[in-house]
């Protein structure tokens, strides 16, 4: 059994070796007897840390208590020099490529940004504000951009939605909860509401009534964030605190909740996650 301090001694290329179960073993053991880790890969990247650097034991920790962690970097050792640099985070996802190329983006974007949170929580205490601040952004950031690339596809198809008078009806997305409050943490799905301005049609090819323009797009905004892909999921997504809970439609029209302001308020905090669609 090892002791909590003990990865203070295993290597950090022992802790990403593919068996880490295994290697955890051989490492306690190989400990300054020159143990050198796998071969290429994640191997040779760790040569960017210095051995004995607060940077490597920082990485120690992080591979010895994440399972996560080590998974990511296995898979993608390139991201071991991106841990301290927040900055290096791949840019946003193109809103105008595939959706299958959009959506691996997407959790790729979410995956190394999740590493830098956690890298960054190592660094103590002090570090919690920035942990629940950091989470949140990137929650918001990731709704965003599945929003947008979800507006495109839908107005390419069914054109925009109108009101009955011809208006544009905006659609805003309700961050509920921790995300409402912007207190996120490591484990937290994101509680969301989907409100849209009016009763209308959508002016394209193939128009859709406003209740079925939105609810298909909120349906697409909960897909491509909560389905689980080979890279993974973006959050899990949590529809219930809407006024009817798992009952109607996900997404409902703004008049409704004049009357139900009041309770849905003692439910939880709220800001809008997104800029209304256009």
């Amino acid at each position: 059994m090892l002791h909590s301090d003990e990865h203070e001694r295993i290597p950090s290329s022992v802790l990403l070796s593919a068996k880490p179960t295994r290697a955890l073993a051989r490492g306690v053991g190989a400990c300054g007897r020159g143990y050198r880790g796998p071969a290429g890969g994640a191997g040779q990247t760790l040569a960017l840390l210095a051995p004995g650097s607060a940077e490597e034991l920082r990485l120690r920790r992080l591979l010895f208590a994440s399972p996560y962690a080590r998974r990511q970097l296995l898979q993608h050792p390139e991201w071991l020099a991106a841990l301290p640099e927040p900055q290096a985070a791949p840019p946003p996802p193109d809103l105008h490529g595939s959706e299958e190329e959009f959506l691996a983006a997407l959790r790729r974007y979410r995956q190394l940004r999740m590493l830098q949170i956690l890298w960054h929580d190592l660094s103590g205490p002090e570090a919690l504000e920035d942990t629940l601040a950091a989470l949140s952004h990137l929650a918001e950031n990731t709704l965003q951009w599945a929003l947008d690339y979800g507006q495109r596809r839908i107005q390419e198809r069914h054109g925009l939605a109108r009101s009955e008078e011809g208006a544009a009806v905006p659609f805003v997305v309700l961050g509920m909860g921790k995300l409402g409050g912007e207190e996120l943490n490591l484990s937290s799905d994101i509680d969301l509401l989907f409100v849209y301005g009016a009763r209308g049609e959508s002016d394209g090819p193939l128009p859709l009534d406003n209740a079925t323009y939105f609810q298909r797009l909120g349906q697409w905004l909960i897909r491509a964030l909560a389905e689980n892909r080979p890279e993974g999921f973006v959050f899990r997504v949590d529809m219930r605190l809407r006024p009817f809970g798992d009952a109607g439609p996900s997404a409902l029209p703004a008049m409704p909740w004049n009357s139900t302001t009041i309770a849905m308020a003692a439910v939880g905090s709220a800001t809008p996650c997104s800029r209304p669609a256009r």
